[in-house]
């Protein structure tokens, strides 16, 4: 964008800015950090941060001077613009280069600690230091090379207590050689890196003149703020440094500039000149072969027309990393158990052991080294190191010991599970788990500790009892599944920060965490509450980085926000002489007086002894507990502005957008919930009580910091989009979508006295959040016409129902949908409303601002009708859809009172009206008395004919009269004609029906005398039949008796018969007995003779 001071709005907030720590650095050049003057310095600052124009991944970015001239393109040719909070937030003299490393330059000796992500001084936010363990001075020798020069070894890479979660590190560029030799001519390639850039912070003066540079303004000493730009083109490089410090012409000429320009380099138009205070500031450059940004060095100095940057020094890096290191531990099996002990009469040493194997010995934090402490360094953290896990998954560390790593982080390249043997504590750098791994977490860390998770696979916590250390995660998942211990107490961590936009909290259950010692730190990331409920007081947030979801399919979830209160607990009790607490206690001759202290007041001021207030102390009476009371009215009536500038809802098409509602239920009855982030709800957003206001944001800029103030251009803002099933406004709550809203999808029920703003409107109540401080303030700004423009309308789709003296207003919208609302309700549209009824609609009552308009169906559709059960003002247009041929159309009734100025505007739809005198009915209303309603142009036109509106009481109705007219006389003519004909007829009619009465009667006749024939037929033929029936009686009588003797004769013969048979079969049966009564005789003889045989022979053996 063209900054322009007219659309420009600096707002402060009461915080004052909170710097970060004091430095001592050495600078090698007393001279200041300088940009050119003719384009804005906002363009500086915005770079320098991250914000404006320059979001990470902008490209081709126009600049302008303050003349309103484009004086070149930044990152052009698609070079992406790139995250330049790799950097530390306190003075941006030292890069993230690995989560417990930063590299900057040796003679920066004073900073002891570095904090990294925004620019602020939110609370919510969460900074956190870390601390430099080891300062990793580039030695005088290495790699066979001694270095005599300073300049020559002015680097290190001091390493840090904890893992940093904030931001992701940058990568250094790998076409160094490990002595940085052989590749540094590729530096200074243009087809390899064509545009470098810096951010830093050192002492900031501007260049009005680019002839001249003699003359510079002074901005502000070194540490104040950061900036950022191109530098000046890199000239040379060698073994240690590389050289920015001229031009290149059209032909190709190096120029060196004496003195340096600021004014544009190859690089582009935003030139900056690094001086004193950015010594460390990282050179990135853009390596066009990989297609990514990288640290190619750091800046070290300047000699008056160029800056030199000390190269990176690979060899150096990775021999510190692994310096840092214990060693791997090799897991070889499935559940193996590897053992960590602390050496008892050593507890600096530990050991890593599973059965026969080998011990990894692992140094821990050594208390014998704490005496050589310092701010500066802390060797007795540095002594312990980290330790890699990899191998087969499953494997098992049992810690035995409280462990106590120091700088030690755990790195798992494998699945594994961390358990205590009863209740021991690990404290150290942090944990990284691998892609796509799993380290089952079941170990606390100590109160105090705050645990680093990084990597992108998953921790699974799954401890016992209450853990009462923290954890900040930075990447991947962290799922909470902590157990409850025999006294049912469960806590996975006291405090639980999510940040730099890339992790997943997912919680197993609802009781896992305190929600209000939840935070979203800087860039934020995702709280899976995977069905479960919470309960917020408000959501601790950094940024837009927040993302609530539901990634469960099966259950849903509900978030439920209730607002922050105050109670006597929560105040702070201050001594004399020290600021920043809510209240003080003074004792004097025999009573006791309270106090707080005024904004800018001195806490060293006396108490007054009078009972009255002082230029620093208000007098809060003598009364302890009405004193109290003040101070708590006071504070909760701060605290009822709160903000989510979040988003609710999964918006990424590739994960789950689970069932998800949204509770805004305040404590407080006055409170007020910004939402500015969006939201995608998978279900509904209810607000009971209160006021909540939807709203975009503006976009982020660079604060003003010599002026303490925000940064906001009027016209240059960010619009959501905001969506949920159905949204619940009741109890008297005020539900507001305000400015650069650009979508809003939900069905919206009001009830109970509640008001319902959709869309802006000018003079409306607008509420911002503070980037800087986290503060939220509303008020009602005066915009110009050109900021008013700059508006989005915002499209509204969903059905409204409006009950119990509720309200709706529609601003610049807009609205698909249908309304039905209650008698009792009001419906107004301003002069920017556009209602489209997706069916029909009933109102209670209905105001409409001129330039409202309603269209009343949509095309394709079915005509709607519009009832308005109360009254209809204002001055509205009606867009309608009619079908005159059907005589069917959209229609406007109003059971009350109607008044107003209102145009119709008609789209005929149907085929060629038929010519008649049929009115069509567009709106009816009980009373019209002050109600005028024309036609758009004074006519419609339906085909070949031209109609107009016609009032018949309280009806209006579309009409033509000259048809009209014609019909009549045409009617009249074809009365008579009609008459004569019915005449004529008649008699024709009275000739017919005599004819057919003569007719009728010698029909009649005829049809007797058939009838006399046809009754003596009958009778004869009777006769014939009974005649004929005996004869065939007796007959069939006859048969029978010849059948009857026949069957006897055949029975007799048959019982003949079967008496043989049966005298046969006797004489048989007593043949067949004889027969078996004889062979049983023969066999019986057979055996007696066989007897006697065998006995004979037994006798002459006994002989």
């Amino acid at each position: 964008m063209n900054f322009k001071k007219s659309n420009l709005l600096f707002k402060s907030f009461s915080n004052p800015i909170k710097l970060g720590i004091s430095l001592a650095i050495v600078a090698l050049n007393a001279e200041a950090s300088r940009v050119r003057g003719d384009v804005d310095y906002q363009y500086f600052r915005d770079f320098g941060e991250n914000k404006g124009l320059f979001s990470i991944g902008a490209t081709n970015i126009h600049i302008f001077d303050k003349n309103g001239q484009d004086v070149g393109i930044m990152l052009k040719d698609n070079i992406p613009m790139p995250d330049l909070k790799t950097a530390n937030k306190n003075g941006a003299f030292a890069n993230l280069i690995d989560p417990s490393f930063i590299t900057s330059v040796r003679h920066n000796v004073g900073y002891s600690q570095v904090l990294f992500g925004g620019e602020d001084t939110n609370p919510d936010s969460h900074h956190f230091s870390y601390l430099l363990v080891n300062r990793n001075n580039f030695p005088d020798e290495w790699d066979g090379v001694t270095y005599s020069n300073p300049q020559d070894k002015d680097y290190h890479i001091p390493r840090l207590h904890k893992m940093v979660t904030e931001v992701a590190p940058a990568e250094l560029t790998d076409v160094l050689t490990p002595n940085g030799k052989e590749n540094t001519k590729i530096l200074t390639d243009l087809t390899r890196f064509p545009l470098y850039i810096r951010v830093g912070s050192g002492k900031q003066e501007v260049q009005e003149s680019a002839e001249d540079n003699s003359k510079t303004i002074s901005l502000s000493s070194a540490y104040k703020y950061v900036i950022g730009g191109v530098t000046h083109t890199m000239s040379e490089a060698n073994a240690t440094n590389v050289v920015a410090n001229g031009t290149i012409t059209p032909e190709g000429k190096r120029i060196t500039d004496k003195p340096i320009t600021l004014f544009g380099s190859i690089y582009g138009p935003m030139v900056s000149y690094g001086r004193s205070g950015d010594s460390g500031s990282a050179l990135l450059g853009y390596d066009a072969q990989k297609k990514k940004w990288v640290i190619v060095g750091v800046l070290k100095s300047d000699y008056g027309y160029g800056n030199i940057w000390s190269l990176s020094r690979p060899s150096y890096v990775n021999a510190i990393q692994e310096r840092a290191k214990a060693g791997t531990i090799q897991n070889t099996q499935q559940n193996q158990v590897w053992e960590w002990s602390v050496d008892a009469l050593h507890p600096e040493t530990s050991s890593i052991k599973a059965g026969e194997s080998t011990a990894l010995a692992v140094p821990l934090r050594n208390e014998s080294l704490k005496s050589q402490d310092t701010d500066k360094e802390r060797p007795s953290l540095d002594y312990g190191k980290s330790v890699i896990f990899d191998g087969v998954d499953g494997g098992v560390l049992l810690v035995k010991d409280n462990i106590n790593a120091g700088a030690g982080a755990l790195y798992f390249n494998t699945n594994f599970t961390v358990k205590p043997e009863t209740n021991q504590t690990w404290l150290g750098g942090g944990v990284l788990v691998a892609k796509d791994k799993t380290v089952t977490w079941k170990i606390a860390n100590p109160e105090g500790d705050r645990l680093s998770k990084l990597g992108t696979g998953t921790l699974l916590v799954q401890g016992v009892g209450n853990n009462l250390g923290d954890i900040s995660i930075g990447d991947g998942t962290v799922i909470l599944d902590q157990q409850e211990d025999e006294q049912g107490r469960k806590q996975a961590f006291n405090q639980v920060g999510v940040v730099s936009g890339r992790p997943t909290l997912i919680l197993q259950s609802a009781d896992q965490i305190d929600p209000n010692k939840l935070y979203f730190g800087f860039r934020g990331g995702r709280l899976d509450l995977n069905g479960n409920d919470l309960s917020f007081k408000r959501i601790q947030h950094s940024d837009d980085g927040a993302t609530v979801v539901n990634h469960r399919t099966d259950k849903s979830s509900n978030l439920t926000l209730t607002g922050v209160t105050v109670s006597e607990q929560d105040l702070t009790w201050g001594n004399w002489g020290k600021a920043g607490s809510d209240i003080y206690e003074y004792a004097i001759s025999g009573r006791k007086d309270y106090f707080a202290l005024k904004s800018g007041g001195k806490a060293g001021s006396y108490y007054p002894t009078n009972q009255a207030s002082s230029d620093s102390w208000e007098y809060l009476g003598s009364d302890r507990a009405a004193a109290i009371q003040t101070i708590i009215d006071r504070k909760n009536a701060q605290q009822t502005l709160t903000a989510f500038a979040g988003y609710f809802g999964e918006k990424a098409s590739d994960k789950t957008n689970g069932g998800l509602n949204v509770n805004y239920q305040p404590v407080v009855e006055e409170s007020t919930l910004l939402l500015t982030g969006g939201m995608n709800l998978n279900g509904d957003f209810s607000a009971k009580g209160g006021k909540v206001v939807l709203e975009g944001v503006p976009t982020p800029h660079a604060r003003d910091v010599l002026n303490n103030r925000e940064v906001i251009f009027d016209d240059d803002w960010i619009n959501r989009d905001f969506s949920a099933k159905t949204i619940s406004v009741s109890n008297k709550a005020n539900f507001t979508v305000g400015r650069n809203v650009s979508s809003l999808n939900a069905n919206i029920n009001a009830n109970d006295n509640a008001i319902l703003n959709l869309g802006y409107q000018a003079g409306q109540t607008v509420c911002l959040r503070s980037d800087h401080t986290g503060e939220v303030s509303c008020d009602m700004p005066t915009y110009s016409e050109e900021t008013l423009n700059s508006i989005p309308r915002m499209a509204l789709a969903g059905d409204i129902s409006l009950s119990q003296q509720s309200r709706l207003n529609l601003g610049k919208t807009d609205f698909t949908g249908s309304i039905q609302a209650a008698n009792t309700t009001q419906t107004s549209l301003s002069k920017e409303s556009h209602w489209t009824l997706t069916g029909n609609s009933t109102l209670g009552n209905l105001n409409l601002a001129e330039g409202s308009q309603i269209t009343l169906s949509q095309n394709d559709k079915p005509f709607n009708t519009l009832t308005v059960n109360g009254d209809l003002s204002g001055n509205g247009k009606f867009y309608y859809r009619t079908n005159f041929s059907t005589l069917n159309s959209d229609k406007v009734v109003v059971n009350g009172k109607a008044s107003g100025n209102h145009l119709l505007v008609v789209n005929d739809i149907g085929n060629e009206p038929q010519r008649s005198k049929d009115r069509l009915t567009l709106i009816t209303a009980n009373s019209s008395e002050n109600l005028t309603v024309t036609l758009q142009n004074s006519y419609a036109d339906i085909g070949a004919y031209r109609y107009n509106l016609i009032q018949e009481g309280s009806t209006f109705r579309l009409y033509n009269p000259i048809v009209e007219k014609e019909i009549a006389e045409e009617e009249r003519k074809a009365a008579e004609e009609q008459a004569r004909r019915e005449a004529e007829a008649k008699r024709l009619e009275e000739e017919r029906k005599a004819a057919e009465e003569q007719a009728r009667r010698e029909a009649e006749a005829k049809r007797l005398e058939e009838e006399r024939k046809a009754a003596e037929e009958q009778a004869r033929r009777e006769a014939e039949a009974k005649r004929l029936e005996e004869e065939r009686k007796a007959a069939e009588e006859q048969a029978r008796r010849e059948a009857e003797a026949k069957r006897l004769e055949e029975e007799r013969k048959a019982a003949e018969e079967q008496a043989r048979r049966e005298a046969e079969a006797k004489r048989l049966e007593e043949e067949r007995k004889a027969a078996e009564e004889q062979a049983r005789r023969e066999v019986e003889a057979k055996r007696l003779e066989e007897e006697r045989k065998k006995a004979e022979l037994d006798r002459l053996k006994q002989a």
